[in-house]
């Protein structure tokens, strides 16, 4: 129950986060992370088919470090960035 929870506050920040109208019919959510476990979640929700069960079409990306993922999420190439 927590996992859906807290799974559930985040995609409903990340759909909020964009204007309606980008989020047509299988639309993918491109989700960016720095690889570090405190941010595994996102990759494990992934693997584990959370997105797919919520009925979500994502892409998550690995990233080396903050900076390279803000710039990503800057030019528009992530609608989600995970930081821990």
């Amino acid at each position: 129950m927590k996992k859906t929870i807290r799974l559930t506050a985040f995609l409903a920040t990340a759909f909020l986060a964009q204007p309606l109208d980008a989020w047509a019919d299988n639309a993918t959510l491109h989700i960016g992370w720095v690889y570090a476990m405190a941010n595994a979640p996102a990759l494990i929700a992934d693997k584990k088919g959370f997105y797919a069960e919520q009925g979500l079409k994502v892409d998550v990306k690995s990233f080396g470090d903050g900076p390279v993922l803000q710039q990503a999420l800057a030019a528009g190439d992530l609608d989600v960035a995970y930081i821990g």
